[in-house]
């Protein structure tokens, strides 16, 4: 029973985290945790952390499967929150680790939009990390991450106005890994035009964050600056204002500095 009690804490604890990091109110038992991942959110999306720059983030503690479904669902969400925040902050291995703990309780999130959450954080934290030398490494990565692409996929064309956006936002990492660059853009900036239609402002500011990214990497930082400009006024207007403070303070140039016509209105290069 004791065990119960301690593990629902520490399910409530990581979603607190969540809220806590991306509010930027840390909490008083968790503001070494919270000071890793606002760290981590200061150094660009595909640069691993800088050799000693932060401590590892605390684990939390494996529950085994009891049979007990409240039991099983509670463990089930304490890797998944923990999963969630770590792919927002850009730490994309710590959140395959957090999905694959959370995957050993999955059956106990049959049926419920968590399941789903997790499909697409799964695919997600497979594809977003930074490309492997080893071009089978790559291939091996995207061949790992099919079977949740594909129940996004199913679950897409039953309800567009939830899952969409997230299968546009995989598919176009999807092409990023497999080097269509061109397809990349373009399901980016799909993904970005569908999650802000149908309100989704939380993944809208991480498709823009993403697609700044991309474009950083293709070596067109007058566009990456713009979308990380998105991805902070989506962050801020989800409520997420720690987030977007750390955006912005990683964004290369102040706002005066950009044309005006870039600085009206919201762009879509990836459509382009």
């Amino acid at each position: 029973e004791q065990s119960r009690l301690d593990f629902h804490e520490q399910a409530m604890r990581a979603l607190c985290q969540l809220v806590d990091s991306l509010r930027g109110e840390p909490r008083a038992t968790d503001t070494t945790e919270t000071a890793v991942s606002a760290e981590r959110a200061d150094q660009p999306t595909d640069a691993p952390p800088a050799d000693g720059a932060t401590p590892e983030v605390p684990k939390a503690p494996e529950m085994p499967d009891t049979g007990d479904t409240g039991q099983n669902l509670l463990a089930f969400c304490s890797h998944h929150w923990r999963a969630v925040r770590h792919g927002l902050f850009g730490d994309f291995d710590s959140a395959l680790e957090a999905c694959e703990q959370a995957a050993r309780h999955l059956e106990a999130a049959r049926g419920l939009f968590v399941q789903a959450d997790h499909c697409f954080q799964h695919a997600l934290s497979l594809l977003a990390r930074p490309l492997a030398a080893d071009a089978e490494r790559n291939r091996a990565r995207l061949r790992q991450a099919e079977p949740s692409v594909e129940r996004l996929r199913r679950w897409a064309a039953r309800a567009p106005m939830n899952f969409a956006h997230k299968l546009l936002l995989v598919e176009a990492e999807q092409a990023r890994v497999s080097a269509s660059n061109g397809l990349a853009m373009q399901r980016m900036g799909e993904a970005i035009l569908l999650a802000r239609r149908h309100g989704h402002r939380h993944d809208e500011a991480l498709a823009c964050e993403r697609e700044a990214s991309l474009y950083r990497a293709l070596g067109r930082d007058d566009v990456a600056e713009l979308a990380l400009r998105n991805a902070a006024d989506a962050f801020g207007a989800w409520g997420a204002t720690r987030k977007a403070d750390d955006l912005k303070r990683r964004c290369r140039q102040p706002v005066g500095a950009l044309p005006l016509d870039r600085r009206i209105g919201r762009h879509r290069v990836g459509a382009r």
